[in-house]
């Protein structure tokens, strides 16, 4: 099966609401305050996702099917903090992470196993 732009789009979408709803769920889980407005003692913060490469991509088609694989994928995770005032760039964070899940996923034609 072929990933279609389409496929890439929805991915990117949902790995982008996932990412912004547990990166925001863990700040406030560590005790900081999110704010809309610049300040003192106030960082800006710029995460992104980047280099994200999905082994076995849940491509939504009308067949069954299970893949196999050690790993899920991989992606780097890029952080960059700013000072809200001066909007000078105080760090840039980078961590690059494999999963270690295993996902399977087997194909299916007209009901029977392939």
């Amino acid at each position: 099966m072929r990933v279609r732009d389409s496929d890439v789009e929805r991915i990117q979408q949902d790995v982008a609401s996932l990412f912004r709803e547990v990166f925001t769920a863990e700040l406030v889980k560590g005790g900081y305050e999110l704010v809309e407005d610049a300040g003192e003692d106030v960082l800006i913060a710029k995460p992104a996702i980047v280099d994200l490469d999905v082994i076995a991509p849940d491509l939504q088609t009308a067949q069954r099917s299970k893949t196999y694989s050690e790993s899920a994928g991989e992606m780097t995770l890029v952080l960059e903090l700013y000072d809200s005032l001066t909007h000078d760039k105080i760090v840039t964070v980078r961590d690059r992470k494999q999963t270690v899940s295993v996902i399977i996923k087997r194909a299916m034609l007209n009901g029977a196993p392939v």
